[in-house]
């Protein structure tokens, strides 16, 4: 019960529809300027912005990346004077919200964000950019946004398998919030109640109940988002970002084909606590096997070949990830590394 615990000035609106939401918290009686973060299909949101009375659209900026381009960084800041933007309103998943926190840490503005997916980056302090193949991640108080609007009209849209992975992504934040270290009894326990949602919209996905399966994993999002801002993550997400960042593969089914060789690799190396606390999510001896079946029975890939990454790619990555400096249960030696690669490649537990 000795920990330290750190929370962090961000206003939720969860449940409200996008414009009721920033219709509550737009300051009236004057002008702000908005520099807007979203896909060619928010035009109807940009016109709403336009019309209103104590807004200002400076710019609809539409190009998304993953990953965060640096010249698309570069790009969007020629475009306007950010001296005189008052604001910076991101509608989609973590590549939106990825691109306003990256000019963020230039112009110090502002973020609102609505997120479109489950990523979960909205809730955090946490930036990557990616240059010429290599993608710097980093931490400034700076991107966190003041304002997050989870309305769940804006995930309920999104096809079967983006919804999955992206709910895996959720998933795996809240995976490492139980063995991150150093951690804390507050953090711990809304990991454990992401999990729950989580599961709670597998299963209600599993049987068709697509809107309740939505928010129940937005929930799931916004604690994972919560955890992985509160607490460093470990092995999967590093192993994530260098493989996404620096090898070009899919964030989220990335997230999704590594979680359960990941949390079988880790699993020797936990405290009988945390091991009963996977158990109870999926009772079998080895939590991971239990998470392998079920996104498995999801129909989800859970190989690293069959997200396009190559066998020759494999020692480079493993490399990579072992030379990060990070806290982690198990061994990150580049041969233990290359091995749960190896594994993970192929598609088969140890």
């Amino acid at each position: 019960m000795k920990f330290d615990y750190q929370s962090f000035p961000t206003k939720v609106s969860f449940g409200s529809p996008l414009l009721e939401a920033l219709e509550k918290y737009t300051p009236q009686g004057r002008k702000s300027r908005v520099f807007l973060i979203a896909g060619k299909r928010q035009q109807g949101l940009a016109a709403w912005v336009q019309a209103h009375p104590d807004l200002e659209l400076v710019y609809h900026f539409d190009q998304i990346a993953q990953h965060v381009p640096k010249t698309l960084v570069t790009e969007a800041l020629a475009l306007v004077d950010f001296a005189t933007t008052d604001l910076l309103l991101a509608v989609g998943g973590g590549s939106a919200i990825g691109l306003a926190k990256a000019l963020a840490l230039e112009t110090k503005k502002l973020i609102w964000a609505a997120p479109t997916t489950y990523s979960g980056s909205e809730m955090t302090n946490i930036y990557g950019i990616s240059t010429e193949g290599k993608k710097t991640v980093g931490r400034d108080e700076v991107v966190l946004p003041q304002l997050i609007i989870y309305d769940p009209a804006l995930t309920q849209s999104l096809p079967a398998t983006i919804a999955l992975t992206s709910a895996t992504n959720a998933l795996a934040h809240l995976v490492e919030g139980l063995y991150a270290q150093p951690n804390n009894p507050l953090s711990y326990q809304q990991a454990l109640m992401g999990m729950q949602h989580i599961q709670l919209g597998y299963r209600s996905f599993a049987k068709g109940e697509t809107q309740e399966a939505n928010e129940q994993w937005l929930m799931g999002a916004y604690l994972g988002g919560k955890t992985l801002c509160e607490l460093p993550m470990a092995l999967h997400h590093k192993a994530a970002h260098v493989l996404g960042g620096n090898f070009g593969l899919d964030h989220a089914r990335t997230h999704t084909a590594l979680l359960p060789y990941i949390l079988d690799y880790q699993w020797d190396y936990l405290p009988e606590l945390v091991r009963q606390d996977f158990n109870a999510v999926w009772p079998e001896t080895r939590a991971a096997q239990g998470l392998w079946q079920q996104l498995q029975s999801l129909g989800l890939a859970l190989s690293l070949q069959s997200l396009g990454l190559t066998a020759e790619a494999l020692p480079e990555a493993a490399a990579q990830i072992s030379a990060l400096a990070f806290v982690n249960p198990a061994p990150t030696d580049h041969k233990a590394i290359y091995q749960l690669l190896t594994r993970a490649y192929e598609g088969y537990l140890s």
